[in-house]
């Protein structure tokens, strides 16, 4: 259901403005529908919106893995724990991490986030 998810973001960064967690949610819908050009231009704006304002690098991860870029994604999450990133606390349970939770270092990260 990748076109309704990208649908109903679409529409709600239309009436809301678009901040940077609901930015990530489209870009990893996009990744996981096979459209890896549209999350890349997430990524790229995340980036451009970053210079401006504060962007956690939690919202990179959850594009990063709807593209199944583990790597990039643990790489942000690992950021994100340096950054005390509040959101951190929902990694278990948002289905946005489903391609990077079974990797142990994704797992390390919960834990010290306080996560068992």
């Amino acid at each position: 259901m990748h076109g309704e998810a990208i649908a109903a973001f679409e529409k709600g960064i239309a009436l809301g403005g678009a901040v940077a967690l609901q930015k990530s949610f489209i870009g990893h819908a996009y990744g996981a529908s096979g459209d890896p050009a549209k999350a890349w231009e997430v990524i790229r704006e995340l980036t451009e919106l970053s210079k401006t304002t504060y962007v956690p690098w939690f919202t990179s991860a959850i594009v990063y893995d709807g593209l199944e870029e583990r790597e990039l994604a643990i790489e942000a999450l690992q950021k994100a724990c340096e950054n005390r990133d509040t959101d951190l606390v929902m990694i278990r349970a948002w289905p946005h991490f489903d391609n990077t939770r079974g990797d142990p270092r994704f797992q390390d990260i919960a834990r010290r986030v306080g996560l068992r």
